[in-house]
């Protein structure tokens, strides 16, 4: 004989299953864990946007100009659309000496975001400050930045 608590779950769970057949059930489940994922991974990417663009600044820049391009700090904001490099500098190529060719305190760059994976990402702003050019010229290679550019 059951109790009338365990009669009364048992009239529950026989309506929910004349509600929610358990196909529906499972693609309900599966839809909640598929947010569940793109959450976790949307929370990865904010968390780990700094470091990933610092990274890939360093890395497309060195291989542009051929040396080793460093930047300091990083930061993403897909709030306001932003992206800033700080303390972006670019050595001298190894026929020179001295100090760096250039040195950036600061790039500010505003993005529109629907366009930042397409072939032609759209950027509304770019701001520089802080800029410091070493001007250098070798009889033999010419200009520092010109070499640079090559």
């Amino acid at each position: 004989m059951q109790t009338p608590q365990e009669a009364e779950k048992s009239r529950a769970f026989a309506y929910l299953q004349r509600t929610f057949p358990r196909a529906r059930l499972l693609r309900i489940g599966i839809g909640i864990l598929v947010l569940i994922a793109v959450a976790i991974a949307l929370l990865l990417l904010a968390t780990q946007a700094d470091k990933l663009v610092r990274y890939q600044a360093q890395r497309v820049l060195s291989a542009a100009l051929k040396v080793n391009v460093t930047v300091d700090a990083a930061n993403v904001s897909l709030m306001d659309q932003t992206v800033r490099l700080d303390g972006l500098t670019v050595p001298n190529p190894p026929a020179f000496k001295g100090e760096p060719a250039m040195r950036c305190d600061r790039i500010a760059i505003k993005y529109e975001t629907p366009t930042l994976f397409t072939p032609n990402p759209v950027i509304d702003e770019v701001r520089i400050a802080g800029v410091k050019l070493n001007l250098q010229y070798d009889p033999g290679e010419g200009l520092n930045l010109a070499v640079l550019r090559e």
